[in-house]
């Protein structure tokens, strides 16, 4: 595709976005079950940042904790996934495909009983599925879909091996896994 091509397409689809209907729940507050934490739960937060009830661009971030065994491909830990979501549909239905890195939350109690956190870039998430979002303020927020892990062989810390990471990432093989959001929108 040539330079002239892809700026018609960008120009197009942030004209679709501007265009469409901004009515519309646009915070969500939702429990996360499986996906990016596999055998395990976290707290999540999803805001629609451009678009509206039939085409919308999300950005969305969380906590939570796999309970997965230490001798697997994502062992036990606290994780903070995010991602970006473009979902389009009707009356409340989308389908969604989103993608965003992973990162684990390190904690380590030292001396003096203070935490030490050691953030993580471990790898990233790919997700297709269905979500609904109840058209009525405020409403149910339902999400049902696949999702797939990619673990890389290196972990970024700061800006330190980001490089290393995403090629690691981008090289990684899937993980599948599916997940259940149920929560509030607003």
């Amino acid at each position: 595709m040539n330079k002239k091509n892809l700026i018609a397409v960008c120009v197009l689809l942030l004209t679709a976005f501007a265009m469409a209907d901004a009515q519309m729940n646009k915070n969500a507050v939702f429990g996360n079950f499986g996906g990016a934490y596999q055998l395990g739960a976290g707290l999540h937060y999803e805001r629609v940042l451009i678009g509206g009830k039939n085409l919308h661009l999300a950005l969305g971030a969380g906590v939570g904790q796999s309970f997965n065994k230490e001798d697997s491909k994502l062992p036990g830990g606290t994780y903070l996934p995010t991602n970006i979501n473009v979902a389009a549909g009707l009356k409340g239905h989308y389908l969604e495909v989103g993608a965003g890195p992973t990162a684990n939350l390190g904690m380590t109690l030292q001396e003096g009983g203070k935490m030490k956190f050691s953030p993580a870039l471990i790898g990233g998430h790919v997700q297709v599925g269905y979500k609904f979002i109840s058209q009525k303020k405020p409403g149910l927020y339902l999400k049902v879909y696949g999702d797939g892990l990619f673990i890389s062989d290196t972990q970024g810390t700061g800006f330190n091996n980001i490089g290393d990471w995403f090629t690691g990432t981008i090289g990684a093989k899937m993980i599948p896994s599916a997940g259940l959001s149920v929560g509030l929108a607003f």
